[in-house]
């Protein structure tokens, strides 16, 4: 269905998709329609990979797009950060972004709200998780947004920077958890973040040093014990060749 749906864009505008953008596409909007429009939109519009349609539209392009569309949706996150602060909401998905498990299992219309709202789904596999790779990063950006705050005033992001451009992973990790048992409790409180503060706290960590540069994925669900996170860094090797 992605596949038509990028063919009708083809057909309108001339502009081809590269096989490998397909699945790319699924992977981030796990096929939900207005997603993937948005998505798209993102791309071929917003960021102009489609003011050239003898450009093939690749799997690259659109992780730029998702990663540009997340960084400006300050509209759509007002409303999720409304949806958030409904407490049946918060105890049904805070499990859910830590990994772990419900001490009492919500009731079938807080459950139904949430599927309706398309923020998780249950899958065969794995049981109730986030919809979709854009919602599991989208979703501790928007309860982090005030964290934010607290980390421009003692975070320096070029720190973390060598002088051949690559990125000091593990200064990073080293500084990221003195910063937060330095300050769990007091933020934790001061951000109705008790109990998920650590998971918050390192999304929005990660989102800020990276900044433009970086691009990180995530993957939790219910009952799974962790939160795995994937982070990329850009940067130019000494030939030139960017990295």
């Amino acid at each position: 269905e992605i596949k038509e749906l990028c063919e009708q864009y083809t057909a309108e505008t001339g502009q081809a998709f590269q096989e490998t953008a397909y699945p790319r596409i699924y992977s981030l909007t796990g096929g939900r329609p207005w997603l993937v429009n948005a998505l798209l939109g993102e791309a071929l519009y917003e960021m102009g990979f489609g003011n050239d349609v003898a450009k093939t539209l690749t799997a690259g392009m659109i992780d730029a797009a998702k990663d540009h569309f997340i960084a400006r949706q300050d509209a759509y996150m007002d409303q999720l950060v409304n949806k958030l602060t409904n407490s049946s909401v918060r105890s049904t998905l805070f499990p859910i972004l830590i990994g772990g498990g419900w001490k009492k299992k919500p009731s079938q219309e807080d459950l139904d709200y949430l599927e309706d709202l398309e923020l998780i789904k249950k899958s065969p596999m794995t049981g109730w998780g986030i919809t979709n790779a854009m919602y599991r990063e989208l979703i501790p950006k928007v309860m982090g947004r005030s964290l934010k705050d607290e980390l421009i005033h003692v975070v320096d992001r070029t720190r973390f920077v060598k002088a051949d451009g690559r990125l000091d992973f593990r200064s990073m990790i080293v500084f990221y958890q003195k910063l937060y048992c330095e300050n769990f409790l007091t933020w934790g409180r001061r951000h109705d973040l008790e109990g998920i503060l650590a998971q918050i706290l390192l999304h929005t960590f990660l989102h800020y040093v990276l900044g433009d540069r970086g691009r990180m994925e995530c993957d939790y669900a219910l009952g799974t014990g962790r939160v795995d996170i994937s982070v990329g860094w850009g940067y130019s090797a000494e030939s030139g060749e960017r990295r």
